[in-house]
């Protein structure tokens, strides 16, 4: 059985081999979920590093995921509580409530800077993909079921705004 990471390194070695046969162009695409592990500045986006990562690996088609685009946090990774700093007393274990409103917190600022951010943010973020030659085949949202109706509505004024066609 052979891995993604295997196939897509095949892939991306036989796209010099088609052209010296004069096969047509091989056009190759990669979710900006596969760059996760870049390190993150918190309250942060982090569109210009996935814009440079993008850049190294020669790709010019993406799918650029909603928690790049948005500031540092639980949803730009993997899941981790909220640091220790917003429990009452960071000594101590904090209790399953507390970790729940910790959490509710965190998620409650990012729907607000969902709700609050215009949409030129995300025309600006469509400019520096443009200017890097990478084309954005679609927007990658993570719903879940704390979403609101206006959340949904912000997230394809997002897309609209990016120049996609397509949300994921």
């Amino acid at each position: 059985m052979i891995s993604r990471r295997d196939f897509g390194k095949a892939a991306l070695a036989a796209i010099p081999l088609s052209r010296s046969w004069g096969a047509p162009a091989v056009q190759l695409g990669v979710s900006t979920y596969s760059f996760r592990d870049l390190l993150r500045t918190p309250g942060k986006d982090n569109v210009d590093d996935i814009v440079s990562a993008v850049r190294q690996t020669g790709v010019s088609v993406i799918e650029l995921a909603s928690a790049n685009t948005e500031p540092a946090g639980p949803n730009s990774g993997p899941a981790v509580p909220p640091p220790p700093s917003a429990y009452p007393d960071p000594v101590r274990t904090p209790s399953p409530a507390e970790v729940a409103a910790a959490k509710l917190k965190v998620r409650n600022a990012l729907r607000d800077w969902r709700l609050s951010t215009p949409a030129s943010a995300h025309a600006a973020h469509r400019a520096k993909f443009q200017a890097a030659g990478i084309d954005l085949f679609a927007y990658r949202v993570d719903y879940d079921a704390s979403f609101t109706d206006d959340e949904i509505e912000v997230t394809f004024q997002q897309a609209k705004a990016l120049g996609v066609a397509r949300i994921a």
